[in-house]
């Protein structure tokens, strides 16, 4: 008997609560269709009060509020970034300058080293004589030698005499030759040459070479002492003057010379047999020559 009558309250209930929200539905548009019915005849006033006054509705304005057409939608944000595996503690190495370039490394056992420390050359020697000294006779007109070695100085003494001398073709240019047809020894040919101001044949150039081979072929002597010897050093031969031979006059000499050793120490020249070292005592004819 409850149970009918609590199910019978029930529906009593729903059945206004239904009748209840249908006549505030039917209440909520008649009022919508009031605003709207209101709205229109609002428009037509203000339609027909711009026909009066402006001539013309599209210049009046709109006087009710409208909103704008909807546009197309705001783009959606882009995603966050996702790791597409998971994620992991990672640690990135800190950027670094290059390694220095390593110290070079002897690729033997170091040893004890000591160099040597740099020094200024030594002086020079003095000049000593290689042979002992000998009493040198030199004109009185004549200056102290410089050298170590005594000997007669280069320059020979000036106001030359040329009675006898003859030059080109029979001597070099800048040149006088004599031929002395009378014997005489090395030294002695030596100092008739100085009295002359001149000095016994120094032949440097194979052109001197011919020149006093035709003076010879000319004056019909086959040979004569020429200015070199080895007094001051045997084998080392030298001029008249001091100078030491150059490599044209070493051409001069003949085979297998000079070759008398130390009891030959005086140059003696043949046209034919070129030039061999002889005694200086021999007795021969000689040349003497001057500067011109």
């Amino acid at each position: 008997m409850d149970f009918r009558w609590r199910a019978r309250w029930a529906w009593l209930a729903l059945g206004g609560l239904a009748l209840a929200l249908g006549e505030g539905a039917w209440a909520s548009k008649d009022r919508e269709d009031a605003d709207a019915n209101t709205l229109g005849a609002a428009q037509s006033s203000h339609s027909d009060w711009c026909a009066r006054v402006c001539g013309d509705v599209g210049r009046c304005p709109d006087p009710c509020p409208r909103c704008a057409p909807p546009g197309p939608p705001p783009p959606p944000p882009c995603p966050a970034p996702v790791c597409p595996q998971p994620l992991v503690n990672l640690t990135c190495p800190e950027p670094t300058s290059p390694p220095p370039c390593p110290a070079p490394v002897c690729p033997r056992p170091l040893v004890n080293l000591t160099c040597p420390k740099p020094s200024s050359p030594p002086p020079c020697p003095a000049p000593v004589c290689p042979q002992p000294l000998v009493n040198l006779t030199c004109p009185p007109t004549a200056p102290c030698p410089k050298s170590a070695c005594p000997a007669c100085p280069k320059t020979p003494p000036p106001a030359p005499r040329l009675q006898g001398y003859q030059g080109p073709p029979y001597a070099p240019e800048g040149f006088y030759y004599k031929v002395y047809k009378k014997l005489a020894t090395w030294d002695d040919a030596k100092h008739i040459c100085f009295n002359d101001s001149a000095y016994l044949v120094i032949p440097k150039t194979q052109d001197e070479v011919e020149a006093l081979k035709r003076l010879m072929k000319k004056e019909e002597i086959n040979g004569v002492y020429v200015g070199f010897h080895d007094n001051y050093h045997d084998g080392q031969f030298i001029t008249v003057l001091g100078d030491p031979m150059n490599n044209e006059q070493k051409k001069m000499w003949a085979s297998n010379q000079p070759g008398g050793g130390n009891k030959e120490n005086c140059a003696m020249f043949f046209p034919i047999a070129k030039m061999h070292d002889y005694p200086c005592t021999t007795r021969s004819f000689f040349v003497c020559q001057m500067r011109h």
